[in-house]
């Protein structure tokens, strides 16, 4: 059974230049996964949830992840876009 969980997380499709493409901005996370809009907001729900139930930790985790899946990573050099 976990043979097949692995062989399966293991045969994802993702393109070979991806780590390139996640560094220079042109993708975030939430593209790679395909996380769309509603999921997002379903995830930030439950992290508001958590808030709300005194979880700090917990809800600081999955805002910490939202705002990862959503930023494309820049390096210190790269200027940030205005606008």
């Amino acid at each position: 059974m976990i043979e097949e969980q692995q062989a399966a997380t293991t045969g994802a499709d993702f393109p070979t230049d991806l780590p390139a493409m996640l560094m220079r901005g042109e993708v975030t996370l939430a593209d790679v996964f395909g996380l769309d809009r509603d999921s997002l907001y379903e995830i930030a729900r439950l992290g508001y949830g958590l808030l709300k139930a005194g979880n700090l930790r917990e809800a600081k985790q999955i805002y910490s992840g939202l705002v990862v899946s959503l930023s494309p990573c820049r390096s210190a050099s790269q200027p940030r876009r205005s606008g």
